[in-house]
């Protein structure tokens, strides 16, 4: 832009420019491409001298744009880096490998543009994207079952991490002469019983076996004279005991 110093009015008098910056403004250059505002050739403003020509000039670059990895809990397997990728516009990244979480099976990766991607996908960037793991909470099998391992209730499908639930009435054992049974909790695959499950986690299959205490029986021994008059009243005698 070239602006003279002197101008005549219509009358014929002299009048001189008042000189002010001037500023170029961007254009739309092309799609997916933005002014490069830190090229080292850029002049966006200045201001003109008398009688010379200014020259504003603008830049532009081909967007870069960014694929970043939402875990949602996952961790990485193995040396597998989830790292930001950044590449310019139409370049092609790979979607990467699949991430763990306890308890979960991962079905893929929910994409910012409403789309599922898979492990190895080839995807050209026009914007940036994020990928969030998806995960399905792994479900397993609850058996409770009775000492003589006979099948009291099944729970199938229990999801990661709730809390197991005997939902049927008491178990029971069929005493005899001798011994007596008492429901105390149920036995799980350590040995151990337990009767409280609130803080019980399930992780695996997993079966609890009903436990029970184990108590000799007493009678009670009466001793009759001939006429059957009572003699005697002997109670609590365990069984085996001599009367």
């Amino acid at each position: 832009k070239t602006i003279p110093n002197i101008e005549l009015n219509a009358d014929g008098t002299a009048f001189e420019h008042v000189q002010s910056a001037v500023t170029a403004q961007p254009k739309e250059y092309g799609s997916h491409y933005s002014e490069n505002t830190t090229h080292t050739d850029r002049i966006a403003s200045g201001t003109p001298e008398y009688g010379k020509q200014l020259t504003l000039k603008l830049y532009y670059a081909l967007d870069s744009h960014t694929v970043t990895y939402n875990l949602a809990g996952g961790t990485a397997v193995g040396n597998m880096n989830y790292d930001a990728q950044t590449v310019l516009c139409g370049n092609t990244i790979v979607v990467k490998g699949t991430p763990m979480l306890t308890g979960h099976s991962f079905t893929g990766w929910l994409g910012s543009d409403e789309r599922i991607y898979k492990q190895g996908d080839y995807v050209v960037l026009d914007k940036d994207l994020t990928l969030t793991a998806q995960w399905k909470t792994d479900t397993f099998t609850v058996k409770w079952l009775n000492y003589d391992s006979a099948s009291l209730e099944l729970d199938a499908n229990v999801p990661y991490g709730s809390a197991p639930s005997y939902n049927g009435s008491t178990p029971t054992r069929t005493g005899n002469a001798q011994y007596s049974y008492t429901f105390i909790g149920w036995r799980n695959g350590n040995g151990d019983i337990i009767t409280d499950f609130t803080n019980i986690k399930v992780t695996s299959d997993v079966a609890y076996i009903a436990n029970y205490k184990e108590s000799t029986n007493a009678y009670t021994v009466v001793w009759n004279n001939w006429d059957a008059t009572e003699l005697e009243k002997d109670e609590d005698v365990l069984y085996g005991a001599t009367p």
